[in-house]
């Protein structure tokens, strides 16, 4: 089996064009030629085939969690990761010390000369499968606040949002502490205590979403 053969097992597809995959796989410091228009294109393509999926995945989210998250499943860290995974590390035709930024680069190159020889269905497969166990795994609190987290479950599951109310303040006036509680509909979801209302409504807003999670 062919490096390439190896290569294209991984990724789920076999190019047509080997030079163009060749090429998608070469660093300019090799000084024949190199990846970065494919890289440039590849980004753009890969933005796109996210956003979609996200997009039709998160009907409820706004605008700004879409963007959060998008921008950690495009994030350097994530692309190494599926570069890594894919094996570019010795692939790579380059001349350098380390070839994490090369990893990078080459698999948004990758994607982009998939798409110039097979279209964007085919990015999409590709792109689903090799994305989908990241997304899988996603801890999406490390991305999205809890308040965020708690309006996307009232908006899908009570089409309704959730109401802060200050339920107590104590301590004196230079320092103050609030108790609030977060309801939906009326019923209480749950309540968190800060020395500011804000850090009191992400407090309440995390005890609440713990609190939906004991209940399923």
């Amino acid at each position: 089996m062919s490096s390439f053969e190896e290569l294209e097992q991984s990724l789920g597809y076999s190019f047509q064009d080997k030079d163009l995959l060749r090429l998608a796989l070469t660093h300019p410091s090799s000084g024949s030629g190199s990846y970065q228009r494919l890289e440039f294109l590849g980004d753009s393509v890969l933005g796109l085939v996210v956003s979609e999926y996200l997009y039709l995945a998160l009907p409820k989210a706004s605008e700004g969690v879409l963007t959060r998250i998008k921008s950690y499943l495009v994030s350097s860290d994530v692309l190494y990761r599926i570069g890594i995974r894919l094996g570019l590390d010795r692939f790579i035709v380059h001349n350098l010390p380390s070839v994490r930024k090369a990893v990078i680069d080459s698999c948004e190159a990758i994607i982009g000369a998939v798409y110039l020889e097979c279209g964007l269905e085919k990015v999409k497969e590709i792109v689903e499968r090799l994305w989908l166990p990241i997304v899988e795994r996603l801890d999406v609190s490390d991305i999205i606040s809890a308040k965020e987290l708690l309006q996307l479950y009232s908006q899908s599951s009570q089409k309704d949002n959730p109401e802060y109310r200050v339920l107590e303040v104590s301590g004196p006036k230079h320092s103050p502490e609030f108790l609030v509680g977060v309801f939906l509909k009326s019923q209480l979801l749950g309540m968190g205590k800060g020395n500011s209302k804000k850090r009191a409504e992400s407090m309440a807003a995390r005890n609440a979403l713990e609190n939906i999670r004991r209940e399923q």
